[in-house]
């Protein structure tokens, strides 16, 4: 407002309160426009380095999931197998116990009827050996008829005496063939048994690892989602400040240059008709003045539109490809000169009221092209 102030006191130029007025709305808006791009620069900045964190963060979150996943799989996967070879390794020494007493079993019952088996083979041999040596002899040669009986005696003997000797052989292959079998089974069974042993060992191991490594990357996602959290809290007070506005950066680039544009216009509509104004004050002296129907004269504020027109009529033949129009020039700025004063503070802005009323009407008039600017200038 310092302008406004040292203009005023220009007594040659009756618009120079209002000049000065309308530059302080464009330094104002200038440097609002200057400190908004800084505000724009630092949140584009910010926003993107800020995704760009969340994204990586939320990355190795996703990885840390699915590895997580993957062990605990894995693991529930090894423990099941263990568990079903245990069971396996359970059933097996079970068998080969039940198998081991039944083959003890077995060879015991193979030694006893060996045993009486041989024994009584030996029986027979010696009573065919006794009666062989008996009836062989000098003394019992002349008993011609008893040879028959003997003959029959040795000869039923001697079928015993095989059977036994079959019976025996046919005992111990059996016994020998149980051994065979009983030694194959269980050599078999040691090496399942040492092969599913070794795989319970290497599976409970890589189980023991896999829950070891799920646990480090809970832990790391832990941390990981705390860093996240924060960069989510920062980014939400940053979206706040940055983007959580009623109206977009570049609609208020484009409505700030169009305000700055139409007081630059007005500017130098106001410096044009204080020219005019200074040129035809001399000319004007010592004449009577008008009514407040009739015209002013040239560069004379009027009180009314219809008194504008008529003076903008009266230059008519010196006008060419433009229309008359007029505007209140203390009107029209009557809210932003006296009414409101709006200055910055941080990134937005405050109003204050200066308790004046508004100012009185002045109409100037202008030959301007139909095209007007709305709201300021108003075709007669």
């Amino acid at each position: 407002m310092a302008s406004a102030m040292r203009l005023t006191s220009d007594s040659a130029d009756p618009f120079a309160k209002v000049k000065g007025l309308i530059g302080d709305m464009i330094e104002k808006l200038e440097s609002d426009g200057q400190a908004d791009a800084s505000h724009k620069a630092y949140c584009d900045k910010e926003l993107s380095y800020t995704n760009g964190r969340k994204s990586e963060k939320e990355n190795d979150i996703a990885k840390l999931t699915t590895s997580i996943d993957t062990q605990k799989a894995r693991s529930a996967q090894l423990k099941e197998e263990v568990a079903a070879l245990q069971k396996e390794l359970a059933e097996l020494a079970k068998s080969q116990a039940e198998w081991t007493k039944f083959r003890q079993e077995e060879n015991t019952a193979f030694k006893s009827n060996k045993a009486d088996m041989e024994q009584g083979l030996e029986g027979v041999k010696m009573a065919l050996k006794v009666l062989r040596d008996y009836y062989s002899g000098d003394e019992n040669k002349a008993q011609g008829a008893a040879d028959g009986a003997a003959t029959g005696i040795i000869g039923l003997l001697e079928v015993v005496e095989s059977d036994f000797s079959k019976g025996l052989a046919e005992m111990v292959s059996t016994e020998e063939n149980a051994q065979s079998t009983y030694d194959a089974a269980s050599k078999e069974n040691e090496i399942s048994r040492t092969t599913k042993e070794q795989d319970v060992k290497y599976k409970v191991k890589e189980s023991v690892s896999l829950d070891k490594a799920t646990a480090e990357d809970t832990s790391d996602r832990s941390g990981v989602q705390t860093e996240l959290d924060a960069i989510n809290e920062y980014l939400g007070k940053l979206e706040e400040m940055c983007i959580a506005k009623a109206e977009p950066y570049e609609e208020t680039v484009r409505r700030r240059a169009e305000e700055i544009a139409g007081l630059k216009q007005a500017l130098e509509i106001l410096s044009g008709e204080a020219v005019l104004l200074q040129q035809s004050s001399k000319s004007l002296r010592g004449v009577k003045k008008h009514t407040s129907v009739d015209p002013e004269g040239p560069g004379v504020p009027e009180k009314t539109m219809g008194a504008a027109c008529s003076e903008c009529d009266q230059h008519a033949q010196y006008l060419k490809d433009c229309s008359c129009h007029a505007t209140d020039v203390w009107g029209t700025f009557a809210n932003d000169a006296t009414k409101e004063l709006t200055s910055a503070k941080g990134y937005g802005s405050t109003t204050e009221n200066t308790g004046a009323a508004r100012l009185p009407e002045g109409w100037h008039w202008h030959c301007r092209p139909v095209s007007g600017t709305e709201g300021v200038w108003q075709q007669c």
